[in-house]
């Protein structure tokens, strides 16, 4: 219910009064909550082909618009490695990002989108955006349609679907406690695992509340390990959870509101 209220709110925003401007949607959230997942559901309410295939670029917190270039480059093999030396990555900071329209445009016109994985480059650890990133999305030659989904851990500012009207932002949250029940007696079922009292279900979810892989690697262990044993490394599962997510909230939040 909650992904489907999720949807509705980009359904919202997408055919809104700025639909026309709008070039690209940041998607953030813990890993584990089914960006990607969220991600391939837009596109099929943006319009595009059930069966198009995404391309995609990971960039993290070291790398700019150098790395997103070369990142967009070898899909399109637009310039040649010589034009790539001597031009493009010794332009300035402006030129760098209309060759990154450029290249943008070059993916676009193979009927496809780009898939963003953004670890602390494109959403800063600020939570605010790049300039090379902010004159992509303002560039007037940029094709006119929602082809970038970037797929962010931490969300950005509020104020930034205001300031640049091109931005879509979609946050998304941990499963509910509800949500994991139903998710893990779904997995139970699934691997026949049927012996686990109902006050244990409701210890494992109120537990494993960080991410579904936390959920699915206990219910995978609960198939082909002793329960007991299984049951006594539930702190292991916890632990798992806080040490992929929790950091980077820990590390990064600057007091700004969300």
């Amino acid at each position: 219910m909650e992904e489907i209220v999720i949807l509705m709110l980009f359904e919202e925003k997408y055919y809104s009064s700025r639909t026309s401007k709008l070039r690209a949607a940041i998607i953030s959230g813990r890993d584990g909550v089914g960006k990607e997942a969220f991600a391939t559901q837009c596109l099929q309410k943006i319009g595009k082909d059930i069966e198009t295939i995404p391309f995609k670029i990971d960039l993290s917190p070291k790398e700019g618009i150098e790395d997103f270039i070369l990142g967009l480059n070898s899909i399109t093999g637009t310039f040649s490695k010589e034009e790539m030396t001597d031009k493009v990555l010794t332009a300035s900071v402006g030129e760098k990002s209309h060759y990154a329209v450029l290249l943008l445009n070059d993916l676009y016109s193979l009927r496809t989108v780009l898939f963003l994985h953004d670890n602390l480059c494109i959403v800063l650890p600020n939570r605010k955006l790049p300039e090379w990133f902010i004159n992509i999305i303002n560039d007037p030659d940029l094709n006119a349609q929602m082809g970038m989904f970037i797929q962010s851990r931490l969300t950005p500012i509020s104020s930034i679907e205001s300031s640049f009207p091109q931005l879509i932002v979609i946050p998304l949250s941990p499963l509910s406690k509800s949500d994991r029940r139903k998710l893990f007696y779904k997995l139970l079922q699934h691997n026949g695992v049927t012996e686990l009292k109902e006050y244990d279900v409701e210890d494992v979810i109120e537990k494993l509340n960080q991410s579904p892989l936390q959920l699915i690697k206990y219910a995978n262990a609960l198939k082909t390990h002793d329960m007991n044993l299984v049951k006594s490394e539930l702190p292991d599962y916890v632990e798992l959870g806080d040490n992929k997510l929790k950091p980077i909230f820990d590390l990064f939040d600057d007091g700004d509101e969300k």
